[in-house]
């Protein structure tokens, strides 16, 4: 079916390709030393899913119940009936970490601190989050007779809480109670002068209008009646076939169909370049260069110097064979019959007030190194952090399986361990309010 699917579903037992070509001349693979391979299947799943309480084999090979009614949990865990090991501090949580609730089950009520609120079922939830617009206890008590008053910037609503005034009527239910979207047929929006406003009260710029794109979120800036008569501003110039998309020239025949038609993708090898302007010189290659880069000596063109022939300086002031460069150290120097053109070495660029060679610092270009990035003189270095090694295009990878983090976020706190170390103890990072 040419479908592409990732390498580890094959021959896995699961008919991932609709034509079963994925579980065809399939022979036994051996499972890795930290896997466990299931009887029933050639699949092979982490050690550690071996009595979890989940059939991950799909035949209940990784569950058998005589080696898991013998399984001993971690003395930091609890263990479930189900034979599932879980942090002791999840139990009498209120939440149903085991699957089976064991792990709230004979939990007596604790009184709950002075930082806490205590819910009508008892339960203990932060003190700053009564009367926060959330339901934090399971019953909504933490919401219940609350009494606030709103900001003048801001709509209160019904059930008393308060939000921006500017989300009243944006189309998005942002009250509990959805009352901030009742009634707004009411309301008038006033969109500022440079804004367009949509038909369900949202303002979106007016530059943004038949641009092909969907900003309002009900397609009425790019209404097709609306956008066959839409004036295309100077910035966006060129209007596709279809009449209702106007595009920046940019946007032409970059090999997207942009206007949904693809009219501006056809006949792209036919597009004829601007004409120069007169503050502009004509370079062979057609593009178009600034007056004042013309006999500078740089190869501003890129088509071999055409930008320095005819130039009235004495070129038998120069040669490019001298032990001093006339185009500096970070510049080729070339001599043509017709002119001599410097041309920065890889690396560099061409300081527009200097006119010299200058070091190109790739490191404020975004993504350039996926971790660190140390300039260098006409090139850069990738560095890896911790535990990470050199990939290809500059990527970095982990070193290892051992070295891998697992953050557990439970409630007011994170907490770390390491899945694949067998003595990693299940630490705790970060702590809030």
């Amino acid at each position: 079916t040419k479908r592409c699917i990732p390498e580890e579903w094959v021959c896995d037992k699961d008919h991932d390709c609709a034509d079963g070509s994925d579980e065809s001349n399939c022979t036994q693979i051996p499972c890795g030393t930290e896997d466990f391979h299931c009887k029933g299947t050639s699949r092979c799943v982490p050690a550690r899913w071996k009595c979890d309480g989940e059939d991950d084999c799909g035949d209940g090979s990784d569950e058998p119940r005589e080696e898991c009614d013998e399984r001993t949990c971690d003395p930091y865990q609890f263990r479930c009936k189900n034979n599932r090991c879980v942090p002791g501090h999840w139990q009498c949580d209120y939440d149903n970490d085991c699957g089976d609730n064991s792990d709230e089950e004979s939990c007596a009520l604790r009184s709950c601190s002075m930082n806490e609120f205590t819910c009508a079922n008892g339960r203990c939830v932060a003190a700053r989050w009564r009367c926060d617009g959330d339901y934090d206890c399971s019953d909504s008590s933490d919401e219940k007779d609350c009494v606030i008053k709103c900001k003048e910037d801001q709509f209160q609503c019904e059930h008393g809480h308060c939000i921006p005034v500017r989300w009243h009527c944006d189309g998005e239910t942002d009250c509990l109670d959805s009352s901030d979207e009742e009634n707004c047929e009411q309301v008038q929006t006033t969109c500022n002068v440079d804004e367009f406003q949509c038909n369900n009260t949202l303002c979106k710029l007016i530059s943004w209008l038949c641009d092909g794109e969907d900003d309002c979120g009900d397609n009425s800036d790019e209404n097709p009646e609306m956008c066959v008569k839409f004036q295309c501003p100077p910035s966006r110039s060129f209007r596709c076939k279809n009449g209702r998309v106007c595009l920046r020239p940019e946007r032409v025949c970059d090999e997207i169909n942009n206007c949904g038609d693809n009219s501006d993708e056809v006949d792209c090898e036919k597009q004829i370049q601007r004409p120069c302007g007169k503050d502009e010189f004509t370079c062979s290659n057609g593009k178009c260069i600034p007056l004042e880069l013309q006999c500078d000596m740089f190869n501003d063109c890129a088509d071999g110097g055409f930008d320095e022939q005819d130039c009235t300086r004495n070129y038998n002031e120069f040669n490019c064979d001298e032990e001093i460069n006339p185009c500096g150290n970070d510049a080729y120097c070339n001599r043509t019959k017709f002119s001599l053109f410097c041309e920065c070495r890889p690396g560099f660029q061409k300081n527009k007030a200097s006119k010299q060679c200058e070091d190109i610092n790739e490191c404020l270009q975004f993504g350039t190194c996926s971790h660190y990035c140390n300039n260098t003189k006409g090139s850069y270095v990738c560095a890896c952090g911790k535990n990470y090694k050199p990939s290809y295009n500059h990527s970095c990878k982990t070193e290892g399986s051992e070295h891998q983090v697992l953050y557990i976020a439970t409630r007011n706190e994170i907490r770390s361990i390491y899945p694949f170390d067998s003595n990693s103890a299940y630490e705790q990072v970060f702590e809030g309010d």
